[in-house]
């Protein structure tokens, strides 16, 4: 009899974690939300509540918070005309790749696909890129 409950409690415990876990992973895709472009600072990535300035790079516009900004971008355009899409790995143009906002910071992607994944269970993909920039 006791091994019996031992199993259930077991078993139970189970389901309980388990639907924990997928009740995360719902909310943390209910926080990735759509981004206009132009309300994400390029260099650091970061959504602002505002519109920040256009600058135009070989011919794209990519949008920064601030003067300042426009000199660190200006140093290093290589770096900060690119990201990471953290679904694929691929190298991005943030002037023209598909973008989410995520705990206030801007995620590209290299195709919608890669998007659709990403919205799905942002936190997976998130502690899979941290660290790997």
């Amino acid at each position: 009899m006791r091994q019996k409950w031992s199993t259930i409690t077991y078993l139970m415990t189970a389901v309980a974690l388990l639907c924990g876990a997928r009740a995360a992973v719902a909310e943390s895709a209910a926080q990735v939300q759509p981004i206009e472009r132009a309300k994400v600072c390029m260099l650091e990535d970061m959504v602002q509540t505002a519109p920040g300035i256009e600058h135009v790079v070989g011919g794209k516009t990519y949008y920064v918070c601030c003067p300042g900004c426009i000199q660190k971008f200006d140093a290093q355009p290589e770096k900060h005309t690119k990201a990471r899409d953290p679904v694929t790995g691929q190298t991005v143009d943030k002037a023209t790749a598909p973008l989410v906002a995520f705990k206030d910071k801007a995620y590209f992607f290299a195709s919608p696909e890669a998007q659709a994944a990403f919205t799905k269970d942002p936190e997976r993909y998130v502690k899979a890129s941290s660290g790997s920039d």
